[in-house]
């Protein structure tokens, strides 16, 4: 019977034993689990403080691109409404040209280059005026006994010398071309204060 005791005394010993390694065990993993959940939380705390140093550096840099880039940008629509502005008034006013006051434009622009037609044989081309106003306009130029042909596409006069292989366009177009250059020369001045 004593055999039967020990044996039974050893057995809760055992079994004591083994509760109490279990809960040593149980509890290391708790202590184990709690320190990786503290060091989880803290990286995590860590990341998120970075990004949210990252996302301020950002944000701060695209804010100075921002107020940057404003003058800018404003000088830019100034200039688009100046040159809109300016095509509209040229538009407007070579709309309102009659055929004498087109001739007589046509022809005082064309005084500063009439050397550069050159000597006959001369064909003229002409659109948007009347053969008699182009015979005129060239006559006043130098061109005599010149071909006239009727043309499409332009308002003005298109000499072209046969011999020599010269074009000279005497066209609104080319006046416009002049104005909004000289035009836009004034609009940069203005919006640059003459520093373009």
């Amino acid at each position: 019977m004593d055999e039967v005791r020990t044996s039974e005394e050893l057995e809760k010993e055992v079994l004591e034993d083994a509760r109490k390694k279990a809960e040593r065990t149980l509890l290391g993993a708790d202590k184990k689990i709690d320190e990786i959940r503290r060091e989880g939380e803290e990286k995590i705390r860590e990341e998120l403080a970075s990004l949210a140093e990252e996302y301020g550096r950002r944000k701060e840099l695209e804010e100075k691109k921002l107020l940057a880039s404003l003058p800018l940008d404003k000088g830019r629509r100034r200039l688009a409404f100046l040159e809109r502005r300016l095509e509209e008034t040229l538009s407007a006013f070579f709309s309102s040209l009659g055929e004498e006051e087109v001739l007589d434009l046509l022809s005082r622009r064309g005084a500063r280059a009439a050397g550069l037609i050159g000597s006959p044989p001369h064909e003229v081309y002409f659109s948007g005026v009347s053969r008699e106003g182009a015979v005129k306009a060239a006559a006043s130029l130098g061109v005599q006994n010149a071909e006239f042909k009727p043309a499409e596409g332009y308002r003005g006069l298109v000499f072209l010398n046969t011999h020599e292989g010269i074009r000279y366009r005497l066209t609104l177009d080319e006046v416009a071309g002049e104005l909004r250059e000289r035009g836009r020369r004034r609009i940069v001045d203005a919006l640059f204060g003459g520093k373009f």
